[in-house]
């Protein structure tokens, strides 16, 4: 619901603008102006609240989804809790600002949200902005920064106090680490698992916990322990802290790889961070491929792989990822060099329009054409298994993700969508491709408006794709 509220407002405001990382210009003192985007990421403007009051939006606000995201709802909500702009009305609006740092929070977007939370009278239950800060460092393995911060900390809470035990074991200086656990424990702070991975850290134990990932303090520990997690599915469950992992070699290559997937899930990692987790992987001693994904990878990566291994392989991956579109477009990204140093040829024109669907998730639309049009069966060929609606479907796409043909060209692909979409679900689909209201920007509006002259009559449409 709280996507469907904003995505109308969003369509028509997300024009490209000036990225903020620090204050923007709507004045210092006012945390609404602050902006946390990426330098040339577009950002809504600055009146995208215009006329809202914080008592309407709280309550969508504390229903928005943070995890389980597709990739256009993560871009949405990143954009609307990141992008500086002109406060709203009403009197909730400390509330509201708590929920704003909230939700940059579980997007993994920690660092801005520890800063906001710095600049705010009120932050969001269970979070605190100078732990959250420091934690976050740990979790980077900026070591040093963390540990400063544990020498004189703003109070004695028990975070504070963990993190002076952490830093002393990550200095080898067990001793003093112990002496930190005495005195944590004198003050009443007990975490068993934390003391037993510190003691592992020093050789000492021969009882080791498995290994944990739902901070900083217990990624670090984790990592200096070398240990291992109960299953071999672990991840860290928040995705900055899934991307601290996949970066940093003091993981063993596995669990890099398993949190590189939830990182690039979540769009915190780019395709070549991704790649480099799986490189690692591919280097271990006597490395055997587990999933359809590593043997795609190791397939690629292999000289003399036949085209049709690699074919075969880079399919099955994709198959695999197909029914979550977050992973789908992680996978597709991650495979997307393997992809182009394919070509549209005979022999793999059995995965042509999954390789089409592929390059389309991963952002190339000329790609994605080409696929299709190799798949395409010739004209007069009634024998061939080929979906012809699937072809113009996928060429209707690329065209409106902004790939240049001609008006004729576009207005064809709008009459074959037309004529080969049979029964209500396709016809409904199609309605929605040519539809100027879920246009993403003017250009494709434009181009929607030229596939609609050939358009079918409307119909409801329905949540699920066309099949």
């Amino acid at each position: 619901m709280f996507f469907r509220a904003l995505f109308a407002s969003f369509a028509i405001a997300a024009a490209p603008a000036a990225a903020q990382v620090e204050v923007g210009d709507l004045g210092a003192l006012d945390p609404w102006g602050l902006g946390y985007l990426a330098e040339g990421e577009p950002s809504l403007p600055s009146d995208f609240w215009r006329a809202s009051v914080a008592e309407d939006l709280l309550p969508l606000m504390n229903r928005a989804r943070t995890s389980n995201l597709t990739p256009v709802e993560r871009t949405l909500l990143r954009r609307v809790v990141l992008s500086p702009g002109a406060r709203p009305g009403g009197d909730k609006e400390k509330d509201l600002l708590a929920e704003r740092a909230r939700i940059m929070f579980d997007l993994g977007e920690a660092a801005a949200a520890a800063d906001l939370m710095s600049r705010l009278e009120q932050s969001p239950t269970g979070l605190n902005s100078e732990e959250v800060a420091a934690d976050l460092e740990l979790a980077l393995g900026n070591e040093a920064s963390a540990c400063e911060k544990a020498e004189s900390p703003p109070n004695e809470r028990p975070f504070w106090m963990k993190l002076r035990t952490v830093c002393f074991a990550l200095q080898d200086d067990f001793d003093r680490a112990a002496l930190a656990i005495e005195l944590a424990e004198s003050q009443g702070v007990a975490d068993q698992w934390l003391w037993a991975a510190v003691l592992a850290a020093s050789g000492e134990s021969p009882n080791r916990p498995d290994a944990r990932f739902e901070t900083g303090l217990t990624l670090s520990i984790s990592a200096k322990s070398q240990l291992r997690p109960a299953t071999e599915t672990a991840t860290a469950s928040r995705p900055d802290l899934a991307a601290a992992i996949a970066r940093r070699e003091a993981f063993t290559p596995d669990i890099r790889v398993q949190s590189a997937g939830a990182a690039a899930e979540s769009g915190l990692i780019d395709a070549s961070e991704h790649r480099a987790a799986y490189e690692a992987l591919l280097g271990v001693e006597g490395f055997n491929p587990g999933t359809a994904l590593e043997a795609a990878v190791a397939t690629a990566s292999n000289p003399d792989a036949t085209l049709d291994d690699e074919g075969r392989t880079l399919a099955s991956a994709l198959a695999t990822a197909q029914g979550n579109p977050a992973r789908y477009a992680a996978v597709s990204r991650l495979l997307k060099s393997d992809l182009d140093a394919l070509e549209p040829v005979d022999a793999l024109d059995r995965y042509a329009l999954r390789f089409a669907r592929a390059s389309l998730a991963a952002g190339d639309a000329a790609a994605a054409t080409a696929w299709a049009a190799s798949a395409a069966p010739e004209e007069g060929d009634e024998a061939s298994s080929v979906d012809p609606f699937e072809v113009a479907w996928i060429e209707g796409l690329a065209i409106l993700a902004g790939l240049d043909r001609s008006e004729a060209e576009i207005a064809e692909v709008g009459a074959r969508i037309a004529e080969t979409a049979r029964g209500q679900a396709r016809e409904a689909a199609a309605v929605k491709l040519f539809s100027p209201t879920h246009r993403p920007s003017r250009r494709s509006y434009r181009r929607s408006q030229i596939l609609r002259r050939k358009s079918i009559p409307p119909r409801p449409v329905p949540s699920t794709p066309p099949r």
